[in-house]
């Protein structure tokens, strides 16, 4: 099971009765110090992968369906208002995220995480350049279908941007 280290995946630290955040867990998991976190959210409900862009024939125009365009902003939106800090500017950043789907169905992976880092852009992070690392899996079969995400500096690490 992704993200193992004696975690327990109710979201309850197993030295500890009550449960723990999710900026904790990945501290457990991936040695991340929370005071490195900048980002930790969750979008509740079914994860959504990036359509693939539509051509309209009558204008020749290339665009993003409606869908995908409102999911991203959603996803912006929410990550704007869970900020604990500002994004930083030429450092590398790490993004780690859960997608917990209902069932088995066409979830592609790397649809999935395109679309959280295309609504994370130049919000979580300036520029696409400072993403270095980046960790991602899929539960299937949950309760409660939603994506966790969580987005952490590098330490050390610089990006010219």
């Amino acid at each position: 099971e992704p993200g193992g280290g004696g975690v327990a995946r109710s979201g309850e630290h197993p030295d500890r009765a009550q449960p723990v955040s999710l900026a904790h867990r990945l501290a457990d998991v991936l040695s991340v110090h929370p005071a490195l976190v900048i980002l930790s959210m969750v979008h509740e409900g079914e994860p959504m992968g990036k359509a693939r862009p539509r051509f309209n024939r009558r204008t020749r125009a290339v665009y993003t369906p409606k869908a995908t365009a409102a999911r991203e902003q959603a996803i912006g939106l929410l990550a704007k208002g869970q900020l604990r800090a500002s994004p930083p500017a030429g450092f590398a950043v790490g993004v780690r995220v859960e997608f917990h789907v209902r069932r088995r169905g066409r979830y592609d992976l790397d649809n999935l995480l395109k679309l959280v880092l295309d609504g994370l852009n130049k919000i979580a992070w300036r520029d696409d350049r400072q993403v270095c690392e980046v960790i991602a899996w899929k539960a299937l079969h949950s309760a409660r279908p939603r994506t966790e995400i969580v987005v952490y500096a590098l330490a050390g690490q610089v990006v010219l941007v």
